[in-house]
């Protein structure tokens, strides 16, 4: 490459462009979520547009954490310069837009210690919750807040353990809900891909938010009765094996 084309950039510049660091860049590239870089000699690598854009898609779906179309992992097998021009365009204009609308929180903010008080978990569990991301809190002065949706899981945990599903018996959040954050996001991703398959090019944005937004209820109703049925199934199997 005698001269530098006027389009492409350096490394340094991808990064103040994307925000970035260096290793982030390198590890996207090695897993093949962004194109390699264009090369015009041994030690020389040159960065396009098509960087930026592609670097910005994942981070967009890395930080949505109530997006439903996870396909972070996904990507991590099929290149992004892989996917059709439709995917991509319909990743981007839907992505951090689901859920935006949520009329139905009503529970007043609280503080840990209030949680505390509120459930019966103590500060550390409700800190190990925080520290494994299954609930986050907001800073507002100097206090620190959790809202609807974390009050909601940590009620429902706390249900848990006053059924007998114990800390002490080895049902933790490391271990309990670390298993079934696993097995949404595998299910999450699936779910992305059909979406994309079936709707890319086809279906408009917005359009597609309120049909994901409408399904959700009926969804998670299918998934309850599958899992139901498939505990009764599972415990009905080992039983007969050890009869």
């Amino acid at each position: 490459m005698p001269k530098q084309d006027e389009n492409l950039f350096r490394m340094k510049k991808l990064c103040e462009l994307t925000g970035v660091t260096r290793a982030t860049v390198l590890y996207y590239i090695s897993k093949g979520l962004i194109p390699k870089p264009i090369k015009s000699g041994r030690n020389t690598a040159f960065y396009d547009q098509t960087h930026v854009h592609a670097i910005r898609v994942v981070k967009g779906l890395q930080n949505k954490r109530y997006f439903p179309l996870a396909i972070v992992h996904e990507l991590l097998e099929k290149k992004a310069e892989d996917m059709t021009i439709e995917e991509k365009k319909m990743i981007e204009e839907v992505d951090g837009k689901v859920f935006l609308d949520q009329r139905w929180q009503q529970k007043t903010p609280m503080t840990a210690t209030q949680l505390h008080k509120m459930t019966g978990l103590s500060l550390e569990e409700l800190r190990e919750l925080e520290r494994n991301g299954f609930i986050q809190s907001i800073k507002e002065g100097t206090k620190k807040y959790f809202k609807d949706e974390d009050i909601r899981l940590v009620e429902c945990w706390s249900k848990i353990h006053s059924i007998g599903f114990l800390q002490e018996q080895g049902f933790t959040p490391t271990q309990t809900l670390r298993m079934y954050k696993d097995a949404i996001d595998r299910l999450s991703d699936q779910e992305a891909l059909l979406i994309l398959k079936n709707m890319a090019g086809k279906v408009q944005p917005q359009m597609l938010i309120s049909m994901i937004e409408e399904a959700l209820r009926p969804i998670t109703i299918l998934i309850e009765i599958l899992h139901k049925r498939s505990i009764v199934e599972t415990v009905a199997r080992y039983g007969k094996a050890i009869s």
